[in-house]
């Protein structure tokens, strides 16, 4: 399991779940990650502003030129780089680093 921290200091965990199909629901704290044989090829998650808007994120292993963030997982959680902004009016901009999320300002 893996901390994310939203606006305002609470800690909330981010839990990383692989995905092999479209995703009907998406929940909360949840890292959801689709992989081509072992590598991820893209992600998707709820803004972790609170503000409920999908945020997907094609991955290193997805077909070029789409491919735009990299993923790095170890034991501490996932990093993603660069940072990711939301698509949503909110425009919260952020890095997962580790399983957290450190907000820009």
């Amino acid at each position: 399991m893996w901390r994310v921290v939203a606006k305002g200091g609470v800690t909330v965990r981010l839990e990383l779940v692989p995905y092999i199909y479209n995703i009907e629901h998406l929940f909360p704290a949840v890292l959801y990650v689709q992989y081509d044989a072992s590598y991820p090829t893209q992600s998707i998650h709820l803004c972790p502003c609170g503000c409920g808007m999908p945020v997907p994120l094609p991955l290193q292993g997805a077909p070029f030129p789409v491919a735009r963030w990299h993923m790095i997982q170890s034991s501490s959680g996932p990093t993603l780089t660069p940072s990711i902004e939301s698509p949503s009016r909110c425009r919260s901009r952020y890095w997962i680093i580790l399983g957290c999320v450190s907000w820009a300002h």
